[in-house]
């Protein structure tokens, strides 16, 4: 699915399935992707302050000069995820599996 300046503030999309979306600039400000299905996404330029990732499986994504300040990743699935160019600022990572070694070196920082 190609998704461009998707707009769903603060939207439900708990256990949702994204395999192998493109979103470009999505804007899902508090929004619940806890359980959601990632698997080689394509996340790019996209606003996901204070976004729940609990238990999510991001397998394979790329995650593009996304914005992810305050976002929680509790027990998400990282295993091959790319964060490139993004902002971490507050996003906690407590519980999760498979964090890739780049982004263990961005949050040591």
């Amino acid at each position: 699915a190609y998704m461009k300046d998707l707009l769903a503030e603060e939207g439900d999309f708990s256990g949702a399935e994204f395999d192998t979306a493109f979103m470009l600039r999505a804007v899902l400000i508090g929004s619940r992707l806890a359980g959601a299905r990632l698997h080689q996404a394509t996340l790019t330029g996209a606003a996901l302050e204070d976004v729940d990732f609990s238990s999510a499986d991001l397998t394979g994504a790329l995650l593009n000069g996304a914005q992810f300040s305050g976002a929680v990743f509790q027990d998400a699935d990282l295993q091959d995820a790319r964060f490139v160019n993004g902002r971490l600022e507050g996003a906690r990572f407590k519980g999760a599996r498979n964090m890739p070694e780049h982004l263990q070196r961005m949050l040591a920082k």
